[in-house]
């Protein structure tokens, strides 16, 4: 079955590549933003079955994208990813999850975490997996 392309919001160029060249390797399309603002007005141009976000960027920030996605009815599901889940008391992937992610990994992405996503792809398993994390 065919899905539309993940798509990876980092804005780490090298990181960004690396996840790219991760899910082509399995034969996901992929599109990459450096950005939030990027990644927003993809999200308004095209579909994607996945959208894995950094949680930490420069100017709009993960959190705040998936505000935007959540207010603007954007239901593509969220994986949200830091190299640092927990930082100064703050909880990144459970304030990731609060806000409509279907959970949050650390940097760097496993190929265990790859597999996962892959099966968040097909909607039927969506609240199987929301429900394992």
């Amino acid at each position: 079955m065919h899905y539309p392309p993940v798509l990876v919001v980092e804005d780490n160029a090298t990181t960004r590549e690396v996840l790219k060249a991760r899910f082509l390797s399995k034969s996901i399309p992929c599109v990459e933003a450096a950005d939030g603002f990027t990644a927003m007005r993809l999200l308004r141009q095209q579909s994607f079955s996945l959208v894995l976000l950094d949680i930490v960027m420069p100017g709009m920030d993960g959190l705040e994208l998936l505000r935007w996605m959540t207010i603007n009815g954007i239901k593509t599901p969220v994986v949200a990813m830091s190299g640092s889940l927990m930082c100064s008391g703050i909880n990144y992937a459970q304030m990731a999850q609060e806000l409509g992610a279907f959970w949050g990994i650390s940097k760097p992405v496993s190929d265990d975490d790859i597999a996962e996503m892959e099966s968040l792809r097909v909607p039927a398993m969506q609240s199987a997996l929301r429900a394992a994390h």
